[in-house]
């Protein structure tokens, strides 16, 4: 298995139970540009080049990639575990942003294009950014997700809410 598969395996509850990370990774896979020692002693003349500088280089860029997949895969879950919160914090706002519009139908108000646009790209760029933020370099604040799920229902809201009358 991959060190940071080991590592984190054993660090984290149940997981040897079901799961990705109960699944090993071939050992090749993490260490495909690394020459093994039987391959080093095969490859007569060439036995101890990269040994002390570049190996060493290759195997800690290769963990960091395993890290990133590894952080982003549990940050993934993490989102993952918010729906409930996003489902019920969208019907009242689904909800009154479709009165809202029957309103604004039956009394000849105005439903500005504006107001529709901006909540569309707001919507859009709630979801960019929880899609980036699987990669971020650095820790995210608890207070992310419901922000997040509380900012795609507002936008829902003033979307539909600003929707033109005739469709």
């Amino acid at each position: 298995m991959c060190p940071t598969l080991e590592r984190k395996s054993a660090t984290l509850p149940n997981a040897g139970s079901t799961g990705c990370l109960s699944k090993p990774v071939p050992r090749r896979r993490c260490t495909a540009l690394i020459p093994s020692e039987q391959e080093r002693q095969h490859s007569l003349g060439f036995e101890n080049v990269g040994r002390d500088s570049l190996f060493p280089f290759i195997a800690e860029r290769i963990q960091v990639i395993w890290d990133g997949i590894y952080q982003a895969m549990r940050r993934f879950f993490l989102m993952l575990s918010w729906w409930p919160f996003l489902l019920s914090a969208l019907m009242p706002f689904v909800s009154d942003g479709l009165a809202r519009r029957k309103v604004k139908q039956s009394n000849f108000d105005f439903s500005s294009p504006l107001a529709h646009r901006y909540s569309f790209f707001a919507l859009l760029g709630i979801l960019y950014l929880l899609l980036v933020g699987l990669t971020f370099p650095f820790p995210l604040p608890p207070q992310a997700m419901p922000v997040a799920c509380l900012a795609i229902a507002l936008a829902v809201n003033v979307y539909l809410a600003h929707t033109q009358k005739i469709v």
